[in-house]
Parts: C-alpha cells; sequence; structure tokens
C-alpha cells in the first residue's frame, strides 16, 4: 500500500492547455521529477518497512549463527547439547565436544557457548554484544566470535587480527587478558570483547565446572561512556546556533577548522549512511549521552526541527571540502551553474534510495561500507574508499561541496529531514539568489543552513552578478557531471558487491545449519582451517595425482 499510494502523484502529469507553450524536454523531466520522487519514497519505505516485519527475530538470528559455528569448531566430531541453570535464574544452552579418554570411557574436549546469558550487560558503541566462545576443557581459548552487535561492521572487520591474537590464552583464570589493550578507533567494541571474555570464562567455569570463582588480578576494563565527543558536539551545536543567528564569515570558517579537527580527527564523530541505516532498521544505541545515541538518534531530530545545521556547521567531512574550496584562487571560475547543480543533486537521492532498497531486502548495515563518511576519519580505512574520498576532496578544489551537493546519500537523508521545518517561520531568512551551491528557492530542503548567503563572500557576489553565467563554462559543467556519473556508479557497483555477500553468507550460515538438501553447498574455509589445526587434514600438497577416467567419475 506504500508504494502504491504515491502513485496519486501521477495526476500531476498533465499535458499543456491550450494555448499554452509546448514544453521543453527539460520542462517534462522537470514535471515528472516530483512523482517520480514520491513513487521512489513510497517504494523505499515499503522496502524497508516490509524488511522489519518480514525479517527472522533478532533471537533466530543469533541462534542460527551460533549453531554454525559450533559445527564449525568441532569440524568432524560430533556436538552433544546441554544446558545449565545459573544462579541469576537463567539458563544457559551450550555444546559439548567429548572424546574417548584411555579407559574408553568419553570425557570432555571442547565446550562451545554464547555470553549473552553470562555477560548481559556488557554494551559496545551501539549496545550489547554478544559472542560465541570455544574453549578446551582446561579454558584454552580456541576461538571467539561476535554473533549479535550494533556495531558498524566497517569498524568489526578491524579486530578481527586483534582478536586472532587472543587466541591460546586461558580464560578460566582469573585474568587472562591483563595485557591486553584495546584497539585504538574501535576502543568500545574491542573494550567491551574483552570485558565479555574477561568475565565470561570464569563465570562459565564456575556454572557448569563447579570451580571456585577466584577474583581477578586488576580492574576490569571500563565501558562507561566517554562524555568527551557527546560534550564536544554540544559546544560545536551551540557555537553553530549562535553563528547561524548572528552570522560571521570568520568565526564561521574557525568553527569548521575545529570541526574537522575534533569531530573528525580526535572523535570521528562524522555522520553516515551507517547511522541512517541504524535509525531506519531501529537498531538503536542505549539511551544517553553516549555519542553513538547523539548521532543516530539527535542529529535527525535536530536537523528536523531547526534545518539542516549539521550539514552546513557540525559535518566535518563538508567542513573539510567547504575548507579546501575555500584555497581556490579568484581567478579559477570553476564554479557550475545551478542548472547542472540541479540536475546532479538528484543523485544523491537515487543513492539513498537504492541502497536504502537494499538495506530493506538484509537489514545488514554493512552495506553502508560504500559511504566513504563510514571510515573517513577512522584509524583503518581501505585503499578503495581512502581512493574515493581522496577523489571527492580534490573535485571539491574545484566545486564546493562536491560530495555535498551531488553523492552524500546521509546528506540527502538530512536533507528529506530538512524538508519538514515545523518551525520555519521563526528561522533566519536565507537568500537564494546568493547561494553557490544551487539553492533556487527558500523552500529548497537542499539548503545547507551554512549562512553563507547572508555574509557574501567573492563566490557569492560572483553569483549575483551578470558574471555567473560566465563564471561556469561548458566543459566545467560537463566534467561536473560525468564525474558525478562515475562515482555513482561506483558505489552504486560496490554497495551491490556487499549486498550479495551478505546474502551468499546468509544462505552459507542456512546451509551450514540445515543442510543442502542435494544442492552443493559453499566451501566453509573456517572449518576446513579448524580440522587441519586438529590433527585431521593435511595442508600439505599432494605427492602423486592420478587422472580421472569415466569409470572412476562412476
Amino acid at each position: 500500500l506504500l508504494a502504491i499510494l504515491p502513485g496519486c502523484n501521477i495526476a500531476a502529469l498533465r499535458r499543456p492547455a491550450t494555448g499554452e507553450c509546448a514544453d521543453t524536454v527539460q520542462d517534462r523531466i522537470r514535471r515528472l521529477a516530483r512523482p517520480a520522487g514520491y513513487l521512489l519514497f513510497g517504494a523505499t519505505v515499503f522496502a524497508v518497512a516490509a524488511g522489519l516485519m518480514l525479517n527472522r527475530s533478532t533471537a533466530e538470528d543469533t541462534r542460527q549463527a551460533f549453531l554454525a559455528f559450533a559445527q564449525s569448531t568441532a569440524g568432524k566430531q560430533e556436538l552433544q547439547a546441554r544446558q545449565q541453570a545459573l544462579r541469576n535464574g537463567g539458563v544457559l544452552d551450550y555444546f559439548c565436544v567429548t572424546a574417548e579418554s584411555a579407559t574408553g570411557t568419553p570425557r570432555d574436549e571442547r565446550f562451545i557457548f554464547r555470553t549473552d546469558m553470562l555477560t548481559p550487560d556488557v554494551s559496545g558503541y551501539g549496545g550489547p554484544v554478544t559472542m560465541a566462545v570455544a574453549v578446551d576443557a582446561d579454558g584454552t581459548l580456541r576461538d571467539a566470535r561476535i554473533l549479535r552487535s550494533d556495531e558498524t561492521p566497517s569498524y568489526l572487520a578491524f579486530l578481527k587480527p586483534w582478536m586472532a591474537h587472543l587466541i591460546g590464552r586461558n580464560i578460566f583464570e582469573p585474568d587472562p587478558l591483563k595485557d591486553v589493550d584495546a584497539v585504538t578507533g574501535a576502543t568500545l567494541t574491542s573494550t567491551a570483547v574483552l570485558r565479555i571474555l574477561r568475565r565470561a570464562g570464569p563465570s562459565f567455569a564456575v556454572e557448569t565446572q563447579g570451580r571456585q570463582a577466584g577474583q581477578p588480578a586488576a580492574p576490569e576494563p571500563s565501558t562507561q561512556t566517554d562524555y568527551k565527543p557527546a560534550a564536544w558536539l554540544v559546544i560545536s551545536l551551540v557555537a553553530a546556533l549562535v553563528l547561524h543567528a548572528w552570522p560571521s564569515r570568520r568565526l564561521r570558517l574557525g568553527l569548521l577548522v575545529l570541526v574537522v579537527c575534533l569531530s573528525g580527527v580526535v572523535f570521528n564523530a562524522q555522520y553516515s549512511l551507517a547511522h541512517v541505516f541504524a535509525l531506519l532498521g531501529l537498531a538503536i544505541p542505549p539511551a544517553g549521552w553516549g555519542i553513538a545515541f547523539l548521532v543516530v538518534v539527535a542529529v535527525p531530530v535536530l536537523v528536523a526541527l531547526l534545518g539542516n545545521i549539521y550539514c552546513g556547521y557540525l559535518c566535518p567531512f563538508g567542513a573539510l571540502q567547504e575548507l579546501i574550496g575555500e584555497l581556490r584562487p579568484a581567478s579559477l571560475r570553476t564554479d557550475p551553474g545551478k542548472e547542472p547543480l540541479a540536475w546532479a543533486r538528484y543523485v544523491k537521492y537515487l543513492l539513498l534510495a537504492f541502497l536504502t532498497i537494499l538495506f530493506g531486502a538484509t537489514l545488514h548495515t554493512a552495506l553502508a561500507s560504500g559511504d566513504p563518511l563510514v571510515t573517513v576519519f577512522a584509524r583503518e580505512r581501505s585503499r578503495l574508499l581512502l581512493g574515493l574520498a581522496g577523489t571527492v576532496l580534490v573535485l571539491s578544489f574545484f566545486y564546493p561541496r562536491f560530495w555535498c551537493r551531488t553523492l552524500c546519500p546521509a546528506g540527502a537523508f538530512l536533507s528529506l529531514l530538512n524538508g519538514i521545518r515545523p518551525i520555519r517561520q521563526l528561522r533566519p531568512p536565507v537568500f537564494p539568489a546568493a547561494c553557490a551551491y544551487g539553492v533556487r528557492n527558500t523552500s529548497d530542503m537542499d539548503c545547507l543552513c551554512c549562512d553563507r548567503c547572508r555574509r557574501p563572500g567573492r563566490r557569492e557576489k560572483l553569483v549575483m552578478t551578470s558574471q555567473a553565467a560566465r563564471a561556469a563554462t561548458h566543459p566545467a559543467n560537463a566534467i561536473l557531471l560525468a564525474a558525478t556519473t562515475v562515482l555513482a556508479i561506483g558505489l552504486a557497483t560496490h554497495a551491490v558487491t556487499d549486498w550479495r555477500r551478505t546474502l551468499a553468507e546468509a544462505s552459507q550460515h542456512s546451509r551450514a545449519v540445515t543442510g543442502g538438501g542435494g544442492i552443493a553447498r559453499p566451501v566453509d574455509m573456517q572449518k576446513l582451517r579448524n580440522l587441519i589445526d586438529q590433527g585431521q587434514l593435511s595442508d600439505k600438497e599432494a605427492s602423486f595425482y592420478r587422472q580421472s577416467t569415466p569409470e572412476l567419475k562412476r
């Protein structure tokens, strides 16, 4: 129904009345844009709503992932399901792998358990974290994996090499990880992993093996909320509101420098598509003054109420683009006209709709990895996204705020909220005639609320003069549209690749748990590696080969 109702806008596609001038191609496209936008919006909402309603429950997903982990860890050995009543009133379900002793009696060899019942109060950046743990009977850690969390997938990838170094430690001991440091750039998530292992290991030994509880030799690593990023976000917001009421070009540039340094480099408090998907997927971080909750929830609410002041003042990547654009000399006139910007800005809305529809099919935030804003200020970055961010910054030297105006899907989401503006009558006036970013009228939802038009500089004065028509040459406009198209195709392709990989992984887990039913199953490389580690498979190349024959095939 949500996808069909916007179709009522088709009625707006009327033909010119008798005596009116015939439509040009551009006029027809403009008349199609609004109803097409409503149709696309309805289809996007329908995709997300359907995904939320039809997606399996979180508990079922976690159970399936845990079972797949247990089967992979056990290799060819048989899993035995067990239960243990906990002292807190809960019930712990876990697996045991047994082997025959020298006397022929079975003995416990390995335990595989989930941590959510043992450490229910441990949270990371986005909320509670559940892990799967495999330990030998003496407590030696053999494998550990994060089953369920609302952490940003790109940052979870940073932890894989770090978690590999934890293998081999005895987590039944009071403090086996006292000398392990958290991962810089993913501090809250890695600290949560350390807390889980330090508490879950001894708790499991006490509850299931009857061992006596020991006292930790060192204080448990703290995951208390770091209020510094939140405090800076509030301070920068207050400064932005003051400058929004009484604009000053010099003070604004000073604030932008601080936003790049503190919000970006120091705190990595960059709003991105990952936060959009967290909100749409209802993966809301715990309420409070943590930076995760403020970015996911408070930023959209702020934009809907006060206008898109975040993009205009508080976005570190947008601030960096604007500062780079200010370095361009006045003699180098490559500012595009408002007409090509009007066409190019549709691309970010198309990207947002496309990526959100794919997200609705899986509800997996890994699809946000194609947005460079997710990791642009992180300690670890992929070469692909680093190259994309560098290309965008180079283009922003010639085209002011290139990414913001044409390609930013997170900015497109905030622009849609900017169109709400319930108290727009109380907001300071804007002057579209002096806007260098392509805003055409006072109700344009693409307005960044940057207030540059209220204190015109050389670029704004050029827009207001007759030289504006000559400021952007035809090659400059063509390069703008070509760069926007190429980068948009690249982002969409990267997102589709991630989407297909996500579906393949989900299918692989399902087949690993339920069996293939005669269908060829994908190779579980982790399981093969575990079998090699257990000495049940060899990692040596075969010394002799024999060519297959029809008889052998039969």
